[in-house]
């Protein structure tokens, strides 16, 4: 019997040390493997874009045109054209087509009759663009004017302080997606009633998109 039993008790053996051997291997696995939590990094949603993704920049120069009608005092008026420069910057609201635009400009001192007349002034401007044509787009809007004007003639010193409403239209042609070039034509209507500038400008401008 002896000899007959010693072979099962050795596989009985071999058996036992396997089995341990295995469940050790087993524990140091599962006692080393990494925590999946910290290693998730969840997928990004292309359903569902962020609104900060079509938000684009604009910043541009226009060389203007303008007509004035400016009063120098004494209920008289004066006439004529002036040229200067404008700088405008502006931003979407959220969508391609809604831009706040913001305007530096300025028109250095010209003669208007008897008058000497120069202007510098900001404004503020909410505009609706749109496609008419392939690269072409159409924009309009309204927006206020802060205007500072000098004016000197014989009849004194009449320099004033002027707001005015702004309408404004607009075509561009884009050749390529980041930059733009066109003409605008803008009305500035004095807010208050009384004897107040006002103009209409022509602008040549060329405007960078980021």
């Amino acid at each position: 019997m002896q000899h007959s039993l010693s072979p099962l008790v050795l596989i009985l053996i071999l058996a036992s040390l396997t089995f341990t051997a295995g469940t050790k291997s087993l524990a140091s696995e599962e006692e080393y493997a990494p925590i999946p939590e910290l290693n998730y990094h969840p997928p990004k949603d292309t359903n569902n874009p962020s609104i900060f993704d079509e938000v684009r920049l604009h910043a541009g120069a226009a060389f203007l045109n303008s007509y004035q009608n400016v009063p120098i005092g004494q209920g008289q008026r004066v006439q004529g054209g002036m040229r200067g420069i404008q700088f405008n910057f502006g931003i979407d609201l959220f969508n391609p087509k809604w831009i706040l635009q913001g305007a530096l400009f300025s028109l250095p001192q010209a003669t208007l009759g008897n008058a000497q007349i120069s202007s510098n002034g900001f404004e503020l401007s909410l505009l609706y663009e749109t496609s008419i044509y392939e690269e072409v787009t159409l924009h309009g809007g309204l927006g206020i004017e802060s205007r500072n004007y000098g004016i000197r003639s014989p009849l004194g010193d009449d320099s004033m302080a002027s707001g005015a409403s702004v309408l404004v239209t607009g075509l561009d042609y884009w050749p390529a997606p980041f930059i733009s070039a066109g003409l605008e034509l803008s009305g500035h209507l004095p807010l208050a009633s009384g004897d107040d500038p006002s103009s209409v400008d022509l602008g040549i401008r060329l405007n960078g998109h980021f």
